[in-house]
Order: structure tokens, then sequence, then C-alpha cells
């Protein structure tokens, strides 16, 4: 068990959770973004937090500098020392923990569709 996040489109309506929600991202065990987030469900919502094109900014920004979890650098060896200049570039070329940037940039430039599709951007995590 851990720590589940995304984020989906809920069709505007008045009532907080449709169940017609389309998932559009997804993370798993990010705590960092989590904590980034400051995730609180709203009062009387079972599930959510609205996300604006500001947060969805911020979002994006937290993700070019922090790594998903299964980004495997390491900078010190097993015996403690400061790995090499090659075995540093050999992690850059291997980096991978940076998916979720361009998924979150084409979701930011489509926010524009989203909303005029009469949908809502919401946060949800779930442990």
């Amino acid at each position: 068990m851990g720590l589940d996040a995304w984020i989906c489109a809920r069709k505007r309506t008045d009532t907080p959770l449709t169940g017609n929600d389309i998932e559009l991202i997804y993370w798993r065990k990010n705590h960092d973004l989590h904590q980034f987030i400051g995730h609180q469900e709203e009062s009387g919502s079972p599930r959510g937090l609205l996300l604006d094109r500001e947060m969805l900014e911020k979002i994006i920004d937290f993700e070019v500098h922090h790594p998903d979890y299964w980004y495997d650098w390491e900078p010190l060896d097993y015996d403690g020392n400061p790995r090499s200049p090659e075995e540093m570039s050999g992690y850059i070329e291997e980096a991978n923990g940076f998916k979720k940037v361009g998924q979150l940039c084409y979701l930011l430039a489509m926010y524009d569709d989203w909303m005029k599709a009469g949908y809502q951007l919401f946060y949800v995590a779930s442990w």
C-alpha cells in the first residue's frame, strides 16, 4: 500500500464528485510532489483539489527540478565516495525520472480546451 495520486478531468456540476473522472496523469508514491501541493480535502468533497492554470505551472516547475522516485541516481558509491564524472554521465544518459513533465506540459497546453468543454481539473490522492 502507498500513495497513489493523479490529475483527473471532471465535468463541471453542482456536486463535487460525479463519478465520471477521466484520469490524465498518474503518480505512484511521489511523496515529495504530494507535500509540495499541500493537498487538503475540500470540506464536503470526498476527494480532489481543484487545479487552475497557475497551479499546473507550479507542478511542472516542481517536476522539472524533482525527479520521480524510479530515477535511480545515487551521488555516492557503496563505499560512500563521490561518483566519478564518467559514472555521472552514464546516469544522465539513463535518467528517466522526469517522465511526467511532457505529459504535464501537454495538459497545460490543452487547459483552455478542457475548460471550454466544461471540465475542471483536480489533483486526487489516495493512501
